[in-house]
């Protein structure tokens, strides 16, 4: 019976670990047309070898029956999106939603190509459900070829991975369309950029925080099956999205901000912790709360409007990911 009892815990432990309920972190690589099939398949291979993760399949679109708009992600730690045909991505707005939540939550996300560019603000495409997790534009771009790449090797997400080692100043990487130029709309985006384009000399690969999670975007296809010796590309990604590169003795980012103490109801107020750094250099998350019952904003410069008069309790937040700082200032508002 001892034996018996003995077996089954161990077998309990295991099932746990695969399922992704133990020390495996849970990963989702979104599946679905135009996702590039390939791409998504080798990114889901990379993390349960190189990386030990439990990894589900989810699909982009509304029409299949296990979809991202409706799947639960308050345990998932990591999603990819694989490029495709960008004007062919149309997943629907509740999708984008709930990817949203989830990375402001904490989840990690790293987009290729398509999948880099619905992350942004804004792109040619004409249509309002980009995922919004980098607050700028990117422009589209077409090409295909082997495209080299000017890293920042000081940069501490590859200073800090495993794979550090195995990069130098210049690496070439597929590129198959997508404008290399992420175009920040908003000041205070520091620690961003990770790679340039030596063709176009603008910023290809980059790394921002929205809320609390962690958003890694190339241009170019690091993934592609064919071409495994750009693979530590996805590692170095999804270490950092995991929070596995982090180092032990972490620094707590420095808030400093310009924000109004009064106005009046109907007023647009700007709020801007445009300032704030992390001392490690590593990219900087932004959570406010307008103490109005409004939605929380992501952006290191936002703008609000009170539409009640009263004394508010506003608070931001700012993070690198692990650890954060905390402001709380009181904003009187009376009627004009």
């Amino acid at each position: 019976m001892k034996l018996f009892n003995t077996l089954a815990v161990f077998l309990s432990v295991m099932f746990m670990t695969v399922h992704g309920y133990g020390q495996q972190d849970t990963c989702v690589v979104l599946t679905g047309s135009p996702l590039n099939p390939d791409s998504y398949r080798t990114v889901k291979r990379i993390l349960e070898q190189y990386l030990d993760c439990y990894v589900k399949e989810v699909s982009l679109q509304s029409d299949e029956i296990t979809t991202i708009a409706t799947a639960d992600l308050s345990n998932v730690k990591f999603m990819y999106c694989a490029g495709g045909w960008y004007f062919h991505f149309n997943p629907s707005a509740a999708a984008a939603d709930n990817i949203r939540r989830a990375v402001a939550n904490g989840m990690g996300y790293f987009g290729t190509c398509g999948g880099a560019m619905i992350a942004v603000d804004s792109t040619p495409a004409p249509r309002e459900n980009q995922f919004g997790l980098f607050p700028g534009y990117q422009p589209y771009g077409s090409g295909k070829s082997m495209r080299d790449y000017d890293m920042n090797l000081t940069h501490p997400i590859i200073e800090n991975s495993s794979v550090a080692d195995s990069f130098s100043i210049r690496e070439s990487i597929h590129y198959n369309g997508g404008g290399s130029d992420f175009c920040p709309s908003v000041p205070g985006l520091v620690n961003w950029v990770i790679a340039k384009d030596v063709l176009r000399d603008t910023p290809a690969l980059t790394s921002t925080m929205y809320g609390k999670g962690r958003v890694f975007l190339s241009v170019a296809h690091p993934e592609r099956s064919y071409i495994p010796a750009t693979w530590k590309f996805v590692r170095l990604a999804a270490e950092w999205c995991l929070g596995r590169s982090d180092p032990v003795d972490n620094q707590v980012p420095v808030i400093e901000t310009n924000i109004p103490d009064s106005g009046e109801t109907g007023m647009e107020l700007t709020f801007s912790a445009a300032g704030s750094d992390d001392p490690e250099r590593y990219p900087i998350g932004f959570i406010w709360n307008f103490g109005d019952g409004s939605d929380l904003k992501f952006k290191p410069v936002e703008k609000h409007i009170y539409t009640d008069p009263g004394t508010f309790q506003l608070s931001l937040t700012v993070t690198d990911g692990k650890d954060e700082r905390n402001l709380t200032q009181t904003i009187t508002i009376k009627a004009p």
